[in-house]
């Protein structure tokens, strides 16, 4: 049984950390992105993002062979994995010995799990496909890329979708994850490695070789958060108007493969397989060239924009329902560790 202290004396010690978990993620959730200062939203991801790019800069050359680049960018990851892993411990003593410390380590958690931000994207981007394909492009061509040149509305709809998913396993249930397993290290660890393997993304030549070792780590930390995530968007689509938790669940088996394109991730394929939608014919194709406007599978049919934009919507909302099922899970645990025995 845990003794709950609300004392001054008590306030000013450090709280139990789902106590502090549950509190990042309702103050995340009730604080909206733009009200937040640059710490709040992307100083960690920035600080380690920053780190792994002067050293990439520096050891990263395109004369030296395939092997010494696997090598070196080995090695930055293994240096931001350390420096982040000291990082949380000497915060976590920090906050264990200095009273209202653990302040700090609350504003640490908001920064890190940035759940408001995902639902916020999709908001943003279906309002934008609901008016015209220039506003659409302009609000989606910075969280897709320059591919969302190349999109037409269910496209991007889908690609966002993907991306929505994408983002409740890293952005979210894997910080939670780690930091209910390991505390503070565990929570920076998989912030570094985030941020190393955005800053060095594998599909680009430059960093096929010197940034697999950090997409192969992100992705091995991110695997049963993802599994996890797809349990939840199961749970949540149970409890949203629409959507199959049934059909949610079979996007975790073989059944689920008519939801999931190549490179898509378990969540994803969660998310959309809750409302039964489609995949683009062009990303599951293993050749040709990309064109303009994909082709559509699925049972529904021809995508018109009007319809892309709902579905963005309907999955930003099974995206919302499944961060308070979260929250719901966090608190169940909070309360059972003070409950008397």
């Amino acid at each position: 049984m845990g003794d709950l202290d609300v004392s001054v004396a008590g306030f000013g010690a450090a709280p139990e950390a789902l106590l502090l978990l549950v509190a990042a993620l309702v103050i995340d959730g009730l604080w909206p992105t733009a009200w937040r200062p640059g710490p709040a939203n992307s100083g960690l991801g920035r600080l380690f993002g920053e780190a792994t790019g002067w050293l990439e800069r520096r050891l990263n050359r395109p004369a030296r062979s395939q092997s010494k680049r696997l090598l070196r960018g080995a090695v930055v990851v293994a240096v931001v994995v350390v420096l982040a892993a000291a990082l949380g411990v000497g915060f976590a003593v920090a906050v264990a010995r200095v009273p209202f410390a653990w302040l700090a380590e609350l504003f640490v958690l908001i920064a890190a799990i940035s759940a408001r931000a995902g639902w916020e994207d999709a908001l943003a981007v279906a309002k934008a496909l609901g008016s015209n394909a220039e506003e659409s492009l302009s609000v989606a061509a910075p969280l897709l890329g320059p591919d969302a040149a190349t999109m037409d509305a269910p496209a991007l709809a889908r690609a966002m979708i993907v991306r929505t998913g994408d983002r409740l396993a890293s952005d979210v249930i894997a910080p939670v994850f780690w930091f209910a397993l390991l505390g503070l290290p565990g929570l920076l660890v998989m912030v570094a490695v985030t941020a190393a393997a955005r800053a060095m993304p594998e599909h680009l030549a430059r960093f096929e070789e010197f940034g697999m070792a950090a997409s192969r780590l992100r992705a091995a930390l991110v695997l049963l958060p993802a599994w996890l995530a797809a349990l939840l968007v199961a749970l949540a689509a149970v409890l949203t108007p629409g959507a199959s938790g049934a059909r949610a669940l079979s996007a975790l088996g073989s059944g689920g493969a008519r939801f999931r394109a190549r490179g898509d991730s378990i969540t994803a394929a969660a998310l959309t397989a809750a409302f039964n939608i489609a995949v683009p014919v062009l990303t599951l194709s293993k050749g040709g060239a990309a064109k303009a406007a994909a082709r559509w599978s699925g049972d529904a049919g021809a995508v018109l924009r009007s319809s892309a934009a709902a579905d963005l919507r309907r999955v930003a909302y099974l995206y919302g329902v499944t961060v308070l099922a979260l929250l719901a899970i966090v608190a169940a645990l909070t309360l059972a560790r003070f409950a008397p025995l």
